[in-house]
Order: C-alpha cells, then structure tokens, then sequence
C-alpha cells in the first residue's frame, strides 16, 4: 500500500495541531484507531532514519515541519502513490480540455494504471460528466473527447486547476508546493500547452488590471489568470463559445476579446471576484429592494439600530451581487484564514441564516456558511460603528488575501480595543506601496506572509483575525493603547473656515479624508 492522499492529510492534520491523540484524529478522519495506526506504519515505511509520526502514550507528534512535508511529497514518484479515482478524473478533464481528444489507453499506461482502472473511471467520469450537461464521445482508433457547453467545460476545469496551482507576485502561475505526484503531472500538461500563448494571457490579463480600479484578493486572482488562459487556449484552437452563463441580473460589460460571447462570459467572471475596494456594480431595483428588506427585518430581529443604514444597504447589495452570480457559475472562493463565526457572533449567524430566504425566493440562491459568516460579518462591522466613538490612532496596515467585506469588520474589531487608524490594504503584490505611506506597524494574519515583510518592512506583527487574549498582549506590548480621542475644536474650525471657497461635495470629501474616524 503507498501513499495516498488520507497519509498526506494525517501528516498534515498532525503538522497543523503539533500534538494530537489517536482517538481525535480517529474522530477527525471518521476512522477507528487500529485503522489510523496501519496508516501511520504505512507512512513510515517511506523514511529510512527516521519516523515522520511518532505515537508516543496515545499521543501523535510529526517529526517534520512544513518545508520538510512539501519536501517528502515533492519526492514522491507517481509509482510510490496511490491515486484516488479523482485525481485520476482531473487528469483526464485537464487532457480533455488540453487537447482535442486523448487515448486513455497510452494515458493510463504512462501513469502505470491497469485496464481494470481505466473501465472503472471511464464509467465514474460519464456520471460526473453527465451532471454537468457534458458528455463523453468515443472517436474510432483515436481515444475520446469531452463534448457539450464550452462554457460549462471551461469552468469545470478551471475549478479543477485551482487546486494545484499557486500565482507569484509576477502573476505567473506556479505548481503548489503541497501537490501530489498526480497533481504535478496535471501541472506540467497544463504549463507546457499555455506556454505558447503566454504573451497573449499577459498582455490581456495587463490590460484587464490596468483598467479596474480596485485590488483582486489572491484567490480570485489566481481564479482569473487560469479563466483568462484556459480561454485563450480553447480560442486559439478554435473551440470558441456558442453560449453564455445566464445570470439573473446585469453586469459591467468588459471589453478585452474580440467575441462578444467572450466579453460577456468574461465579464460574469469579474462579477464573482473578491477586490478591495468592491466593485461598484450596475443598478439593479430588485436586488436594491431586497437588500433593504433584508437590513429592515435583520435590524428588527436583533432589536438594534445602524448609523448610516443606507450605506449598510449598499455592502448588502454589492455582497449579494457577486454571491448570485457565482451561484450561477457555480464558483465560490472560500476563505478558509477565517472561520467559526457562527462560534464567535452566533445570534447574528443565526439571524441571517434565517432571513437569506428573501434572497432564495426570488434567486434560487442559497448562502452557504461562509457567505453568511461574511454577511454576519458585515452586519457586526456597522453595529461595531454606530456603537463606538470614532478615535484617533496609531496608524496601521493590513497586509493580507482575506477579502474586502471580511477585513472591514476586523478593522471595527481592533478600533473597538485601541485608537488605530487603518490607512491601507494590500497583498502581497502591491507591498511596494507600503513605501511610500506614513505608518505605525503593520497587521497581518499568516507567518508566510510576516516571513516575506519583516525582511523589508519595520514593525510587522502577526495576529489572529478575531484578536484572542495573547493578541491583545502582543498589541499591548507594541504600545498601542485605549483611550478616547478628541479633536482640538479652534483648529478643526479653523480648517472649515479655510475651505469657504469650496462646494459642499469639496468640503465633505476634505473631511472625508482627514477625520473618517470622527464623521459617517
């Protein structure tokens, strides 16, 4: 028996926790003990001088840390593992897609699979294909091709892709450091066929970034690099679209193909994508009417109040926006650095899980938890506001992946605590940025991430995203500190008196910029 992906997600699972029992890592698994030790033995047995888990009293430790895990899969051959049935499916799709048809015969010999496997998955891929209006097509003395909705195949795909590939700050794609031996040969099919048309991608994914004013979060990044290649590889070999995916209201019509099927799918695609700031999306009057039915019967719910409610209304409506027309595309971009808020705000959770009926009735959309965590979310920032005195502060970044709506309530969270101000929000690929802003520390949720900025930038702290009582000591120990802020009533008068030449829209705006942390 080798290994497979179970061995990869036990090491993982141990790796993550540092130290676990049997018995809850039989409980994670869904396994029995006796079955999760076998696993352990089998795991082993691909080291020579030394245990990679160690069973100590009932207690699971690893001797690897992360580099050392990417290592051992990295040198895993295909021979060594054992495949799962769908890891051996994404092959063939990405092949499919890759190519005009492919002989699964010489596919499954390269991979050292026997025929006995090859009927198995022919017969496990019609079903999957079948659930997705595709079908499979039996070419004479050639092999099989997938056939169907080119747009439905498209994004199929895409979302297999995803799964194996990282993006550099360059916007190249790059293999997962985690990928198995099956998910590095889908890599390399993938790699070598968009080679060729790589100045295209880059010269329609530059021109694409250079029109949208907003910052695309990495997940929905890597997501559009992969759309945008895969689309121009079936178009450069003439499998162009002959539909669109329908979605249930308009969006922002992008420009960058010379097809208009091609524009308007691409342009659903950028409806779905996480940015910092939201996109500002088409007025739509149901949505609109929705999301204020929405907001009405949450805040009657929770018996509160919002300041600014019209403003609350508009998150809703953008938020809703992307999550109906990824619905429709059937894509979702799940942000796995923030979980459990139905632990931490459970009334809320509650409440809008509750109320989405609204949005289903009318979309045949239902939210999935993480949608309503984002949501709950939301709605926690803006009680957050109308609660609190808005204060001066320390002046912070946030360097992060986490999307826009989720970072606006960490932001309310850490005012609630202390007087800081945030004065930007940036990924990894816009840290040069950074240089030229005026600030105090920077904030960031993930070690990968701290390991990339201390070695440039001053003052970089890592925390957790729903601050914990070690945080609060750390930002204590930093000097940052609670206190009411106040404005110095001459000088801000005084500054009003100066902007006498200026409209009304000037003069808001002015304060806009200088004191968001007083005015809503």
């Amino acid at each position: 028996m080798g290994i497979n992906a179970s061995s990869l997600k036990l090491i993982k699972y141990i790796l993550d926790k540092k130290k676990v029992s049997v018995k809850n890592a039989s409980l994670h698994f869904n396994k029995n003990e006796s079955t999760i030790r076998r696993e352990i033995e089998t795991i082993n047995l691909h080291t020579k001088d030394k245990n990679i888990i160690i069973i100590d009293n009932g207690l699971l430790t690893t001797s690897f840390n992360y580099k050392e895990y990417t290592k051992f899969i990295e040198s895993l051959s295909i021979s060594e593992y054992s495949s799962t049935p769908m890891e051996r499916i994404n092959i063939i799709l990405i092949s499919a897609l890759l190519n005009d048809y492919i002989n699964l015969t010489s596919l499954y010999e390269d991979l050292g699979l026997s025929v006995s496997t090859k009927k198995n998955d022919t017969k496990y891929l019609k079903t999957l294909l079948n659930s997705h209006n595709l079908k499979l097509t039996i070419l004479k003395k050639k092999g099989i091709k997938i056939e169907g909705d080119e747009s439905i195949f498209r994004l199929l795909v895409v979302k297999k892709l995803q799964l194996i590939m990282d993006v550099n700050l360059d916007n190249k794609l790059e293999r997962r450091k985690a990928n198995n031996p099956y998910e590095n040969y889908a890599f390399d099919l993938f790699i070598e066929k968009i080679s060729p048309y790589r100045d295209i991608i880059d010269e329609k994914l530059l021109y694409f970034l250079n029109n949208i004013n907003v910052n695309i979060s990495y997940l929905s990044r890597r997501f559009l690099i992969l759309y945008l290649s895969v689309s121009i590889l079936r178009q450069e070999n003439n499998y162009a679209l002959t539909s669109i995916t329908k979605v249930p209201i308009k969006v922002t019509n992008y420009k960058i193909f010379n097809s208009l099927l091609e524009n308007q799918e691409f342009s659903n695609v950028v409806a779905i994508l996480d940015t910092n700031p939201s996109q500002t999306f088409p007025f739509d009057e149901k949505l609109l009417r929705l999301s204020n039915i929405f907001v009405d019967n949450l805040l009657k719910d929770i018996r509160g109040d919002i300041l600014k409610k019209d403003q609350f209304v508009k998150e809703v409506y953008y938020f809703m926006y992307k999550q109906i027309c990824s619905h429709y595309l059937d894509v979702y971009f799940d942000d796995k650095l923030v979980n459990n808020v139905e632990i931490a705000l459970p009334e809320i959770h509650k409440i809008i899980s509750n109320n989405q009926k609204i949005f289903k009735d009318e979309y045949n959309i239902e939210l999935n938890n993480i949608q309503i965590s984002t949501l709950s979310l939301i709605a926690k920032k803006w009680l957050n506001i109308t609660a609190s005195v808005k204060r001066k502060s320390l002046k912070i970044i946030l360097v992060t992946n986490i999307v826009y709506e989720r970072i606006q309530f960490f932001e309310e969270l850490i005012k609630s605590y202390y007087d800081v101000k945030l004065v930007g929000v940036f990924t990894l690929y816009d840290i040069e940025k950074i240089k030229t802003i005026d600030y105090d520390f920077i904030i960031l949720f993930s070690n990968r991430m701290l390991s990339v900025i201390k070695e440039e930038f001053k003052n970089a702290i890592k925390v957790n995203f729903f601050l914990n009582d070690e945080d609060i000591k750390t930002l204590n120990s930093y000097g940052f500190k609670s206190s009411k802020k106040r404005i110095l009533l001459d000088e801000f008068v005084e500054e009003i008196k100066n902007l006498n030449n200026k409209n009304e829209s000037k003069i808001i705006e002015y304060i806009k910029e200088n004191y968001n942390d007083y005015f809503l």
